[in-house]
């Protein structure tokens, strides 16, 4: 991205004003309609997924947490954006807009007092004593909206011996109380060489497991996956590339002795068809990355980038951000809408850095993203 472009971009986030769409309200006791599919996704019935073997589970839980920190990298965030679809005009709005609140714990830890629903009337900058651009989040682990963000910890290399790696989650709530939200690429790799060729042999990851409220360690539990899933888009690409509009995946994960995930640290919300140009909060783990040696990262600390969120045009489907994290934040959560008590509603997830180091892009949430979210919402 140019100079002048870059500082257009920054002028136009200063001024930007708050749009309120038309929306339809969804009751988490009833199921929601469903934006209309794209063409090519008419016909394929459910999205992409794998379900998890009794024999799978067992493995993953032999291994101790303690191992699995030390040894995971950060999955490194894609760079280029090899997607050729393009548009003469920004993205649009796909239909009328879905909304899922989130809920509180329904056993809060302690200490945590930030309590209650998202509020969809408030699309302005939050203040908070965490809200300074590519910075640590300022609030303890055990609140929001830290305690539902989370590192994802699997194995990059299975059946050939473990190679454990991270990317960033969210838990989302639904009616079964037991969905994390992350990247696609963080799931699927559909390129088996690595060479960006997608030949239809990709593989998944295995070994899932959620760290919700992160910080030097799994201080609120862990939760191992049951079943994964992403979009028809990510997992079969377009024009035999990767297909950055639909990077994003769901886990199912199953209830530890504290219970069901969202039970525990409870959900943000999501919504689907929003407007593009709103203010958004973008989180995630990231570590230093060689590529941007100029932003420095741990990937202990939770990281916060607020800012508005765009499309130009430039790229179909996708949105981007100034946010300066790098690998290991894939998968966190664009939270939009943030109360007072920093529950808000996932519409976007850091996906790649197309623009360079000081950019963050992320995918729209229309029809795709939509459908696989109702189809595991109750599963």
């Amino acid at each position: 991205m140019n100079t002048t472009k870059a500082r257009s971009i920054r002028r136009i986030g200063m001024a930007a004003a708050s749009v309120v769409a038309a929306v339809t309200m969804i009751g988490i006791s009833s199921g929601s309609a469903l934006a209309a599919p794209r063409a090519e996704d008419r016909g394929r019935g459910a999205p992409p997924s794998k379900a998890v073997s009794q024999a799978e589970q067992a493995r993953g839980r032999e291994v101790p947490n303690e191992r699995v920190e030390r040894e995971a990298k950060p999955l490194p965030t894609p760079a280029q954006h090899a997607q050729a679809r393009r548009d003469a005009a920004p993205q649009e709005q796909a239909g009328p807009t879905e909304r899922v609140e989130g809920a509180a714990p329904a056993k809060a830890p302690s200490g945590n007092t930030l309590s209650g629903t998202a509020s969809a009337g408030n699309d302005q900058p939050t203040s908070s004593s965490g809200a300074s651009q590519n910075s640590a989040w300022g609030g303890a682990y055990w609140t929001n909206p830290n305690l539902q963000v989370g590192r994802l910890f699997f194995d990059t290399q299975p059946g050939a011996g473990e190679r454990w790696s991270w990317c960033s989650a969210t838990a989302v709530n639904s009616e079964n109380k037991s969905l994390v939200l992350t990247a696609g690429h963080c799931v699927f790799r559909p390129d088996p060489d690595g060479d960006g060729r997608i030949t239809g042999n990709g593989f998944w990851y295995e070994h899932f497991r959620f760290c919700p409220g992160y910080e030097y360690g799994c201080r609120m539990g862990t939760w191992h996956y049951r079943q994964v899933s992403t979009t028809w888009s990510w997992h079969g690409g377009v024009g035999g590339s990767y297909d950055f509009r639909d990077d994003v995946a769901v886990l199912l994960v199953s209830p530890n002795a504290s219970g069901n995930l969202v039970n525990y640290v409870g959900g943000h919300g999501i919504s689907f068809n929003e407007p593009t140009n709103l203010y958004r909060h973008s989180f995630g783990y990231p570590a230093t990355d060689s590529r941007w040696p100029a932003y420095s990262y741990s990937g202990e600390d939770l990281i916060h980038c607020p800012n508005y969120s765009y499309n130009d045009g430039t790229y179909a489907g996708t949105m981007w951000m100034s946010c300066t994290m790098t690998g290991g934040s894939s998968g966190g959560p664009w939270l939009t809408y943030v109360g007072s008590n920093w529950l808000g509603y996932v519409n976007s997830v850091n996906s790649h850095k197309p623009y360079g180091g000081s950019w963050m892009s992320g995918p729209y949430f229309d029809s795709q993203e939509s459908s696989l979210f109702n189809y595991w919402r109750n599963r």
